[in-house]
Order: C-alpha cells, then structure tokens, then sequence
C-alpha cells in the first residue's frame, strides 16, 4: 500500500488534537495498533469536558481499566477497507458500561457513545494506484467520549484533527446511560390502552367461549365483533368474499411478499456490511439480486388489484339498482384502514422507541419517533405523499402507498361513473388521464436527468428528488389504479357470459405478457451494467409501470375467464385465501422488522444470498405471527364495527322511508291524476368487499 494511504488512515483513526506524551512500547494494549493514538477531547479548555478528557488520557497513560474500556469501545483501523467496509461501530454496550468509580472531587466519568459520519477529499497518487478513499467519500465510525462532552464538542476536535482531509463532519449523533430516562407519560398511557385494549379482547373470547347468548341486535353486537374466536374464523376462511376473484389473493399475497423483499434487499446497502463493494454488485448482476431489487413494481399491482376490486364492487351495485351515496362511500374506506393504521403511528410515536436499543437506535427509530410526532397528521388525512414537501421527513413513510390509494378510491367514481354511463367516453378519459400522467413522468425524467426507476445506491441528493418527483405523488402513479377500474368493469361484465378467448390469441396474449413481465424488471441490469441516456431512461420511467400492469391485467382476466389453467390453480390456492387477509398488517409493521435489525446491530456482517435469505425466512415467520395478532385484535373487529353502522344506519333510514311511505288504494270516483303517489328511499348497502 502508498505511503500517503497508511498516512491516510492514521489522520482518520487519530482522534485527539495534539499528540502528548507518547505511549511506551511495552505498553502491549496500546502498542497493538501502531497508528493509534489517544481519543482525547482537549480543546475544550475551561469546561468540565476538557477536565474529564485530561482525566481519561493520564488513567489510559496509567492503564485504568475504565480508561482501557473506554479506548477499547473506540473504533479503530478496521479491516475489509478494500471491500468498503467503511462502517465501524466499535462496541457500543463496553462504551455506554464505562464509569469511573474513583473519587475525583465528587465527579464521576462515565462514557458517551458517539457516531461519527464525514466525507473525505477523493485522491489519486501520481502513479494512479487506486486508493482507499475512491471507493467512497463517507465513513462512519464511533468514537467512547465522557458524557460530559457535547456533540459539538466532538465536532470542533475532529474539524481540527481531520483538517486537510476531511471535507465536511457530515452528522455526529452521542448518547450515553445517562441519557435514558425510561417511557415518558406518552408511552406509558399508550402501553396501558394498549393492554386494556387486550384484556378487553380476552374478555369478549371468553364471553364467546362460556356461550353466553347476547340478543343479535347492534348495540350487542359489539363484543363478539372482538372475539378472537369470530375473528380466526374469518382469517381461517378459505372462500373469498362475494365480490372478490380468486387469483387476486394470490397475486396480493406474491405482491407484499414482494415489496418485502426489495426492502430487506435495499436495507443491506444501509448496514454495515464487510463487503460493502459487493453489496450492489451481486444484487445487480444475478437474476436473484434483480427480482429483488424490482420487487418495487408490486406497489403498481397493489393499485391494479386496488382499482380492480373497487370496480367490481362498485358496478355490481350499479346492477342490483343500488344508490350510490358517495359520503358512505369515503367514510366506509376511512374507517376500514385509519384504526390498525393510526394504532401503528401512535405505537412509533410512544413506546416502540423504548423496545430496544443500539448503534443506531436513535438514528433510525428515535428520529422515527420525532417525524411522527411532527407529522402524524398527514398520515391520518392520507395526504403523506405530498406532505411534507421533502418525504424523508414523513411519518412511517412507506406508508405513503395508502395515501395514494386513498386518493384514487376518492376519485375513483367520476371514471367508474362515466364507464357506466357511457363506456367510449369512460375509456377515453381514462386514455387521456392515463397520457397526462405519463408525459409528466417522461417529462420531468428527461429534463432533470432522472434515472429510469428506484436505483439501489444512486447518488442520494438526486434520489430524494426523484422520490419526491415522480414516485410518491399520486399523479405520476395513478395509470395503473385506472387500468385497475377497466379492468374490473370487464370482469364484471364478463362475470355470467365468459367471453371466448382462441387459442392463437390465447399464446400471443401469454408470450407477450410473459416477455414484458420479464423486460420490465430484468431489463433494468443494462442499465446496471451500461448506464442510459436521459431519453432511454425517460422512455422506461414513463412506460414500465403501465405496461408491467397491462400483463397482470392479463393473467388475472384470462384465470378468470376459465384460460389460467395451473396458473390460475396456484393463485386461487386456499393457502392464499388466508394470507391475503393478513396484507394490510403485514404491510403495515414489515419494515420494523427490518428496522429492529438494523439499528440494534452491534457488528459488521458479510453480505450473501445465503445469510439475507436466512433472515427473510425468519423475519416473514415473525411478521405473519405479528399481522395476525394485529388483525385479529384490530382490524376484523374495527371491519365488523363498521358493517354494524353502516347496517344500522340503513336500518334507521329504511324505518324512516316505510313511515314515509303512503299506499292508498284511490276511491272509484277519483281520477288517476290525483291519486297519491308513493314514497320511496333507496338507500345503499355499502360496498361488499
């Protein structure tokens, strides 16, 4: 290795101003990395910080073993740095157990854990011998410091030490013992509604279990609406429910289990990983690694099976002459996902955060717990795709698919509408909605430069803007939720008269939905490999996500017309009938898996398909467990409560209209013109689904 690289790294790793008497040789603790040198905040002279880094350094010159633990729990000069292992946790649990025990005029030191994250100066030597730091800018690392000294204490001493080298000390996050005070009074209100919330549900299954027979009427029907007796019968229910085709709950399921799976895949190049360098090369060049890194498309599916349901449900009424009322319409959905989903952002924004703890704890779940408080609003009024402006500071923000779905179920009628009332000038609007939305998209990829779709390890800056741009706004995603409507209408449409589909026609709409199915996502690797220009990744950004629906839209309305064959048989699989009542949760709580994970991890691990697949296997066996705890507690209930209303409000109104209702058979004698009329209110039950 260049001599300038070894003097490289000794400037990174030596994290004290000025360099004091040096260590003897025969100290052999000291002498085991021979760039080290003492991690001493000295120039904060005056200040008690400055008093306990003199303290530290002369116990460390004397061998104190809290002054070795606390040198010990810093990170030093990690291997793999040719592999860009370039995020070193030191030992968090050895820092934060540093305490001096021995009396210092009734002071005491105790260790503050700190993570340090800089950008380093890329250069190369004359002979152009690739150094360390062109593999990457940022490096992280931590750093045991007495707690008395502040975050920006440790920034003034490393902008010294690190002068000429480093560009910028990008975040410095400390936290010590002393730090933790336990749940505040929002948690512990939380965690006692939560377990009265749970012995209330325990209480109506043992109702349920000892037989108790409760009057069927409304007001009493609540309690068995709680039982987890009713409630795993519903989960354990292999028929679909009226309105619903049966392949959509195989494509739903193989949807969530997608969308994990580009999650978990992402949050490796997010870990500290000693081979970091090939984190994206192996997911990028392998049929494996790409399937995962496309799981993303799955969310278009999501909007697809989204709009489709609505319009089954939606048209049947329309059938069986059944008013549309367009307020039940909005509070039905708002009441079907706000319970489970507001339960989860309360629970981030309380006592998750006192779950655990970890290197990054307070980077990923703390600021977690911030944004939420801050921002819970825009998750309960669905509008967490827009706002906030920048979506990194978002509450939960993979949540941002619910309110993009929300939006287009609010406007979902006016298409559905002209459909039904005119199918020419319906397509035609959804053609030229369908055509905005994907100019906008190109347009916007073309002018800024954007890349083609989510791009693992993209420049960030960029990344964030794209995001914001083009991926979280509901009208650059809404063609597929409207392809979703057309396609609904024809199931419907062809629900009783199965339309017959040839055999020549069946191979061409097979081979060409297959070779798009695999196009869209594994034709991304050019990319990869080559790089595009900005009118090829305009074209793609644009076209990929319809397209790839369009063939979903196949293979769900060919499976349904009786063309499916095995296809359709393994989709319709009873199996999935059960686990696509579990979607919602699992959607819901699947990245605080991931997260738990991430920020309570202590050391580096060595990235493989063997080991992430090890981990998804056990992470989907604990978040199925999870989902079912939460839909059974949460989300039947609240879905039971909500037919109760709507029931009984149509129950109410249905009284009303009979009270209104006038039969009078008319006298011989009076004419036709002047008989009363008779009443009537035609009151909707409510989608089905």
């Amino acid at each position: 290795m260049h001599w300038r690289t070894a003097l490289f790294l000794v400037k990174i790793l030596s994290l004290c101003v000025r360099k004091y008497s040096c260590v003897t040789a025969n100290n052999s603790f000291l002498s085991l990395n021979p760039y080290l040198e003492q991690y001493a905040l000295l120039g904060t002279e005056g200040s008690q910080c400055y008093a306990d880094s003199l303290h530290f350094q002369n116990a460390t010159i004397n061998r104190t073993p809290w002054a070795l633990q606390m040198l010990d729990a810093s990170s030093k000069i990690p291997s793999s740095l040719l592999t860009k292992n370039i995020v070193d946790l030191g030992n968090y649990d050895e820092c934060l157990a540093v305490h001096d025990d021995g009396p210092r005029d009734d002071k005491h030191i105790f260790g503050k854990y700190c993570l340090v994250k800089a950008t380093f100066n890329q250069t190369r030597n004359d002979s152009h011998e690739v150094m360390i730091w062109d593999f990457s800018q940022e490096w992280t690392w931590s750093i045991c410091i007495p707690a008395s000294c502040s975050a920006s204490d440790l920034i003034k001493q490393l902008e010294l030490s690190l002068e000429g080298v480093a560009d910028k000390i990008e975040e410095v996050h400390c936290k010590s013992s002393l730090d933790d005070n336990g749940p505040d009074f929002a948690s512990w209100s939380m965690i006692f509604l939560t377990l009265a919330f749970i012995v209330f549900v325990l209480a109506a299954t043992w109702i349920e279990y000892c037989s108790i027979k409760i009057p069927y009427q409304p007001a009493n029907s609540v309690i068995p609406s709680f039982s987890l007796i009713t409630n795993l019968k519903v989960l354990l229910n292999t028929s679909p429910p009226g309105c619903m085709i049966d392949n959509i709950q195989g494509i739903r399921v193989i949807s969530t289990l997608a969308v994990y799976a580009f999650h978990r895949a992402n949050i490796y190049y997010y870990l500290s990983i000693v081979n970091h360098s090939e984190v994206v090369h192996k997911l990028t060049h392998s049929m494996l690694g790409m399937l995962f890194l496309n799981g993303i498309l799955a969310v278009d599916s999501f909007f697809l099976i989204g709009g489709t349901v609505l319009a089954l449900s939606f048209t049947r009424e329309r059938k069986a002459q059944i008013e549309f009322s367009y307020f039940k319409h909005v509070v039905y959905r708002y009441l079907r996902l706000t319970p489970a989903y507001f339960f989860v952002v309360l629970m981030v924004m309380t006592f998750f955060y006192d779950l655990g703890d970890g290197p990054f704890w307070d980077l990923s779940v703390g600021a977690g717990r911030d944004l939420c408080r801050k921002n819970w609003w825009t998750n309960i009024l669905y509008i967490n795709n827009y706002l906030p402006r920048v979506h990194e500071e978002s509450c939960i923000g993979w949540t941002w698919y619910l309110g993009a779905d929300m939006q287009f179920y609010l406007v979902a009628p006016l298409f559905l509408s002209a459909l039904l009332k005119n199918w020419k000038c319906g397509v035609l609007l959804i053609a030229v909605t369908c055509l905005a939305s994907c100019s906008y998209i190109f347009w916007i990829t073309y002018i800024k430069d954007y890349p083609p779709t989510f791009i693992l390890g993209y420049n960030r800056p960029k990344r964030l803007q794209y995001q914001d741009d083009l991926y979280f706004p509901a009208h650059a995603r809404i063609s597929p939720y409207l392809i979703g409507l057309l396609l609904g209408c024809l199931l419907n449409h062809h629900k009783e008269n199965k339309m017959k589909i040839g055999f020549w026609p069946r191979v061409f709409g097979w081979t060409l939905s297959m070779i798009i199915m695999v196009t869209v996502p594994y034709g991304l690797t050019f990319y990869y490999w080559f790089g595009s220009g900005p009118l090829v990744a305009a074209l793609y950004s644009s076209l990929h996500r319809p397209l790839f629906v369009l063939a979903i839209s196949w293979v769900i309305f060919v499976c349904d017309q009786g063309y499916g064959g095995f296809v359709n048989r393994f989709l319709s699989l009873q199996l999935f009938q059960i686990l696509s009542r579990l979607t919602f949760s699992f959607y819901l709580i699947h990245i605080f898996c991931m997260e738990y994970d991430f920020a309570t991890r202590r050391t580096a691990e060595y990235f493989s398909y063997y080991n992430m697949l090890q981990a998804m296997a056990f992470e989907i066996i604990v978040l199925l467990l999870a989902s079912a705890v939460l839909s059974l507690t949460l989300e039947y209930p609240i879905i039971h409560l909500n037919k109760l209303i709507m029931k009984k409000k149509t129950e109410d109104i249905s009284k009303f209209t009979q009270s209104l209702e006038v039969v009078r058979s008319p006298p011989k004698n009076e004419p036709e013109s002047i008989q009363t009329p008779t009443i009537t209110i035609t009151v909707s039950d409510g989608p089905k689904c």
